[in-house]
């Protein structure tokens, strides 16, 4: 009975928020949902979204789960017309770090079970989770964040709580390299910053990890600090460093450009943000301090905002487009012009309720897809959409 009227709620706000001025509903191409339920006890995060071949929506996040501590996999599916379709909550499955990853033609998604902490790659399905092939890494634990390489392999940051050590894993030869944190961050203890990060008892810390011409990159713990570490693809050997201050000062996003370039954002230690949307960093750099990157003040985002960088072509312009949260509640679309790095235009999305930011997407019809949750009646945490069509997306590029 539960599940129905959920399922009711769902579908009756949704149609609710579609409703322009005129009274007239608005083209599929354009709309905005917040999905609401009757479980008054359970918290929504979202941190991707994905268009799939039926032209619908593919959103990624957790909850909170009474088996465990740490949040469960979350999956929902919407139509082309972001009308709710299903959704699916995992009480096996915890943590999700990756974005929606691609391979092969198939969704995976990369976290952990409830009862081991290594790393699973998990097939998204209808309603279903599979792992495949066991554990990704059965000697690393917690795994922070993941990506697809070049080569078609997944790339897993993690922690080995053993010898206290960021573990960077790669797929394929089962390839893993360590680096020395020198300290220990408690991932299974109250109190201790990785275990809190990881039960969202903090805001979440920015890890991330990549690669970019013959290196792999990281975000991630590395010698009493969050840094930006590089480290030879063959190798595993660290060639660069750009260190934050302790866990207070870090970059919070990157997206390789070309070369050495690259789209970046940080915050200081004061939590205020700067944007560099062109930044020139050597993977072979000696060590230095995240601070030497100098960019736009962006004051009006949150302390130590979460930030999401997307390319792409809008109005027959290569650009970047930077999505992050406001001080006002409000979740913020920046544009930037990606050869030159001059900020173009902004858009806001959400009003009423407090809104943060989740993902985002550009869309097969020349569109943005921008998802993340938002507060129902000011206390409970709901997962909201917002879909703008090519022609809102143009205008945020003259």
């Amino acid at each position: 009975m539960r599940k129905y009227l959920a399922t009711f709620l769902i579908s009756f706000l949704a149609v609710a928020c579609d409703i322009a001025e005129n009274g007239e509903i608005a083209p599929e191409n354009r709309f905005s949902r917040i999905f609401d339920n009757n479980e008054f006890d359970r918290a929504y995060y979202v941190q991707d979204v994905k268009q799939t071949a039926d032209g619908g929506y593919l959103l990624l996040g957790s909850t909170n789960i009474e088996s465990s501590s740490f949040l469960g996999v979350y999956l929902m599916k919407l139509d082309a017309a972001g009308n709710f379709m299903w959704d699916f909550t995992s009480t096996e499955y915890v943590n999700p770090v990756s974005e929606i990853l691609e391979r092969n033609g198939q969704d995976f998604v990369v976290a952990m079970t409830a009862n081991n902490p290594a790393a699973q790659l998990l097939e998204v399905g209808e309603q279903t989770l599979t792992v495949q092939g066991g554990a990704l890494d059965p000697l690393g634990d917690y795994p922070l964040a993941a990506a697809v390489t070049s080569d078609n392999q997944v790339l897993v940051l993690g922690y080995n709580r053993d010898n206290r050590r960021t573990r960077l894993y790669k797929t394929g030869n089962d390839e893993a390299w360590e680096y020395d944190v020198f300290e220990d961050t408690n991932p299974e203890r109250s109190g201790g910053i990785l275990y809190n990060h990881l039960t969202r008892q903090i805001q979440p810390l920015p890890f991330f990890v990549g690669e970019v011409g013959g290196s792999y990159y990281f975000n991630g713990f590395n010698n009493f600090n969050i840094a930006l570490t590089f480290a030879n693809a063959t190798s595993g050997e660290q060639t660069g460093v750009l260190n934050g201050v302790r866990y207070d000062a870090a970059l919070s996003a990157l997206e390789p450009l070309e070369g050495n370039t690259f789209a970046i954002s940080r915050y200081e230690v004061d939590g205020e943000n700067i944007i560099a949307p062109r930044a020139d960093i050597d993977p072979n750099l000696e060590p230095n301090d995240v601070a030497t990157i100098q960019g736009f003040d962006f004051p009006e985002l949150t302390r130590n905002a979460r930030v999401v960088i997307r390319r792409g072509i809008v109005n027959n312009r290569p650009v970047l487009l930077y999505l992050s949260d406001t001080k006002n509640g409000q979740i913020k679309l920046a544009a930037f012009d990606e050869a030159s790095g001059l900020f173009l235009n902004s858009r806001f999305f959400g009003e009423g309720n407090d809104f943060e930011i989740g993902g985002m997407s550009l869309t097969s019809d020349g569109g943005a897809v921008i998802v993340g949750r938002t507060f129902v009646a000011g206390r409970f945490p709901r997962i909201c959409i917002f879909k703008i069509d090519e022609e809102e997306l143009n205008a945020l590029v003259p």
